[in-house]
């Protein structure tokens, strides 16, 4: 009777997480779909939308004026200082899960898959344009 039951309880998982694993690939653009943002931020930050220009380094000039635009202009500027504070994720997670009417989550459902890429053999995770 245990043996039965802990065949089911393994069947279950399995069960479990093969529709969790098929949900994620479904829904998640950029592991098995179309990688709507292959250019991480910059996919996003270089419209000008809705009356707004979103650029990178239209959006930070405010508070990174004393940079030139083509310092603002890529991830890879953002990191010159950022990665050495080790301030960039709770930086970039702040500002865009920040908020009850967020844009990223209202527009974009707030996939991590805009930011981040993902490799389905390994498993790593990394930051897109960095």
């Amino acid at each position: 009777m245990k043996k039965l039951a802990i065949v089911i309880g393994i069947i279950a998982a399995v069960v479990v997480a093969a529709s969790v694993i098929a949900l994620a690939q479904a829904t998640l653009p950029g592991l098995v779909g179309e990688d709507v943002s292959p250019d991480g931020c910059l996919s996003c930050h270089r419209v000008t939308e809705d009356g707004r220009d979103h650029t990178m380094a239209t959006m930070l000039q405010e508070t990174h004026g004393r940079f030139s635009a083509s310092r603002l202009a890529d991830l890879a500027g953002c990191y010159t200082c950022h990665e050495r504070r080790g301030d960039m994720a709770e930086l970039m997670h702040a500002a865009h899960y920040a908020g009850e009417d967020n844009h990223f989550i209202t527009r974009y459902n707030g996939y991590c898959t805009h930011c981040h890429s993902v490799d389905l053999a390994s498993g790593a995770i990394g930051v897109k344009g960095k």
